[in-house]
């Protein structure tokens, strides 16, 4: 038995300018259903029909907005992302967190 070919989200193309330019401040990366309100995201980085990536600055509390970020509506997985670090590590973690929303148990 073959396990079927696992295609990557688009939002996640190390290519794409927002994995390869540092953010000047703390933040999140936030994987949402298009279809949510996002009222609260300040800026949409990449997506198609089925999910974008958007981002929002954390200020002093990231680990707080992490977990309320987390809970809202059509939000699918969440990273911090800490301001001037090369991002190209966090798309490991934020792609582990977007598996995990589907993993059983």
């Amino acid at each position: 038995m073959s396990a079927a070919a696992r295609t990557e989200p688009s939002w996640l193309d190390a290519r794409l300018p927002c994995w390869r330019t540092p953010q000047p401040q703390a933040g999140l990366f936030v994987v949402v259903d298009p279809a949510a309100d996002l009222w609260w995201a300040e800026q949409t980085l990449a997506g198609d029909d089925t999910e974008l990536l958007v981002w929002i600055s954390t200020g002093v509390q990231p680990e707080r907005t992490g977990l309320q970020v987390a809970q809202r509506h059509g939000v699918r997985a969440v990273s911090l992302a800490p301001a001037r670090h090369d991002l190209r590590r966090l798309r490991t973690a934020l792609q582990l967190a977007y598996r995990l929303r589907n993993a059983p148990g």
